[in-house]
């Protein structure tokens, strides 16, 4: 399994910062900002589970354009009267794969996820990301986390697509590890966490035992 530092995407990432926003990105960069993401996405979730009803935190670009999904839902024993089960975490770049009825929330729009992220950027990498959505004449500002994050995740799909038949796993060390299935001319991309995020929505405490 290729680790994605070892592969071509940073290099592609690079590539298209520089060339399509016109500034400077380091290729590790692009590793650190994903983990960071990731890991802000899953640790937000947690603090809005909710057994009713599954939570998501979508990445939309600035137009509402839909790019990638974090998902957290309980699921229950199947053993009647049981009150154990386990909080399952997942991710998606389908937006069919999220329902109407669950509890979305808009990391473009809502101000705590992207909060939760500065948090995590600077805590884990020291990356303190100074760019507004929006500059002085109420034009997008080229630079935004939103804006990096989606050629990132976008870059990511690609990449997976590309390789589906050649070289279909890619890992993040510890992460997730992105896999891809091409059936009937599409290619569908499975994300599996890693224990590092399964961790941070499990929530022992609060349900009992929760399975792995």
């Amino acid at each position: 399994m290729k680790e994605m530092l070892n592969s071509t995407l940073p290099n592609e990432v690079q590539k298209r910062i520089q060339d399509g926003l016109g500034f400077g990105w380091a290729m590790e960069m692009t590793i650190d900002t994903l983990t960071d993401f990731l890991q802000a996405s899953a640790k937000f979730l947690a603090t809005k589970q909710n057994k009713d009803k599954p939570v998501a935190l979508e990445l939309r670009d600035i137009n509402g354009g839909f790019h990638f999904a974090t998902i957290v839902q309980f699921i229950p024993q199947e053993e009647a009267g049981a009150d154990d089960g386990s909080w399952a975490l997942s991710f998606t770049f389908e937006e069919s794969d999220i329902d109407k009825n669950w509890e979305v929330f808009n990391f473009a729009e809502d101000p705590e996820p992207k909060t939760v992220f500065y948090d995590v950027s600077y805590a884990k990498h020291g990356i303190s990301w100074r760019f507004h959505e929006l500059d002085n004449t109420d034009k997008i500002a080229e630079g935004t986390p939103v804006q990096i994050l989606c050629v990132i995740v976008d870059a990511v799909r690609d990449y997976m697509c590309l390789n589906a038949t050649i070289d279909p796993d890619l890992s993040m060390g510890e992460i997730v590890t992105f896999h891809a299935e091409l059936a009937q001319d599409k290619v569908y991309i499975g994300v599996t966490p890693g224990i590092l995020l399964k961790q941070m929505v499990k929530a022992d405490a609060a349900i009992g035992k929760v399975a792995a």
